[in-house]
């Protein structure tokens, strides 16, 4: 790409998301009078043939900036203009930290880039593309069923002036530029946990892909006797029309408690109103292989003795956000998916001593280093045994 004089002998970057730095990194803590640096952001905006945008809205908003957050009275950055005639914005006297800079031009093209500032940072030069905008769909799973909590939610977006109010079945969307994103969906009540998802968006994609489970702080009632698992596994086989399988003949007992569940090809239906398996406590193994199970998968409260878990040949495309909550377990089947990319949380699953990722959509290209040398040593023929894409 030709890079105009303006731009002559700076270091430039063109990609979805762009991290731009002036040298060695140092971000400072709090906001003390020291920490004012003389840094200027500057900035050029093009469209994909390479030609300057005019007129395109460029935000600067700290890394974990929520919009609904009142800043007034902290020493952070916050800058809102304009793109000239040249595609050129500039930001001036910016105080040392991570931004994140949000591009935004006739609400169907935009971009972000991130910057991380030092105190001895001068200036800071990035080119971008805007591209089409993406758009998030999701749904807000309330334990409670609670409407007027529903009614309190909103899901923000770290960085980005985003705020958005779900309807009154919990459904919201948000339309963004490409890239990844920390999604936050928090309550105004001190009783719900707030939550916070990670998403990875291509230009113009549309995804549907989240059930996020926003749980009572309270504690809740777990089953504690055989009776009460075998009523929960009831509820859930009703659920998906599995009425005639009988409840021994898909569990495990152990010590009058059910340890271990076989529900592999019954065609298990997993939607936002299916019967939560929470309840079992007691729970080790669950096989969920070969039921057709999409990306609407989830585990509710965490399984905290679930040690196990199978879903082999389903149809995921995205490693599922509810596994983070089961911190005990140690062996996880997730082959003969479609899974194309992993959040980099997983890299904080340290007692898997059995992970197959085998006959996935992965690429080395499009996962980050952290998850890569995560996979090498889970499943070391990760590599090869993936199927290939047309």
């Amino acid at each position: 790409m030709q890079i105009n004089k303006w731009f002559a002998g700076i270091f430039t970057l063109i990609c979805l998301s762009i991290y731009c730095t002036t040298g060695p990194i140092e971000i400072s803590g709090g906001a003390s009078d020291l920490e004012i640096s003389a840094s200027t952001i500057q900035g050029k905006i093009v469209n994909m043939q390479g030609e300057p945008i005019e007129g395109a809205v460029v935000r600067l908003r700290p890394s974990d900036y929520l919009s609904d957050k009142d800043y007034g009275t902290i020493s952070v950055s916050i800058g809102d203009t304009v793109t000239n005639n040249e595609g050129l914005f500039q930001f001036d006297s910016i105080i040392a930290g991570n931004y994140v800079v949000e591009v935004n031009y006739e609400d169907s093209l935009g971009s972000i880039i991130h910057y991380q500032i030092a105190k001895e940072d001068k200036n800071t030069i990035c080119e971008d593309t805007i591209r089409p905008m993406s758009t998030i769909y999701g749904h807000i799973d309330v334990s409670d069923s609670n409407k007027t909590y529903t009614e309190a939610t909103k899901v923000q977006i770290f960085g980005l002036e985003r705020i958005s109010k779900p309807d009154s079945l919990g459904n919201f969307q948000i339309r963004v530029p490409s890239g990844t994103h920390q999604l936050y969906v928090c309550a105004d009540s001190s009783e719900f946990e707030p939550v916070k998802v990670e998403v990875k968006l291509f230009p113009g994609e549309h995804q549907d892909l989240f059930v996020i489970q926003h749980r009572n702080r309270r504690p809740p009632n777990f089953c504690n006797d055989y009776r009460c698992d075998s009523i929960a596994l009831r509820k859930f086989l009703d659920f998906s029309n599995l009425a005639h399988i009988h409840v021994c003949s898909v569990s495990y007992i152990e010590n009058g408690r059910i340890t271990q569940l076989n529900l592999s090809r019954l065609s298990i239906i997993f939607n936002y109103d299916t019967p939560s398996l929470d309840q079992l406590q007691e729970l080790q193994i669950l096989d969920l292989s070969y039921n057709g199970i999409r990306n609407n998968f989830r585990i509710g409260m965490p399984l905290k003795k679930l040690r196990l878990l199978s879903l082999k040949g389903n149809r995921l495309t995205i490693f599922p956000q509810s596994i983070e909550k089961l911190v005990n377990l140690d062996t996880l089947d997730l082959s003969d998916n479609a899974i194309t990319t992993i959040p980099l949380w997983v890299t904080k699953m340290n007692n898997l001593k059995s992970l197959d990722f085998s006959n996935n959509q992965l690429s080395v290209s499009n996962l980050p280093q952290e998850v890569i040398l995560w996979l090498d040593k889970n499943d070391p023929d990760w590599k090869i045994s993936q199927k290939t894409t047309q």
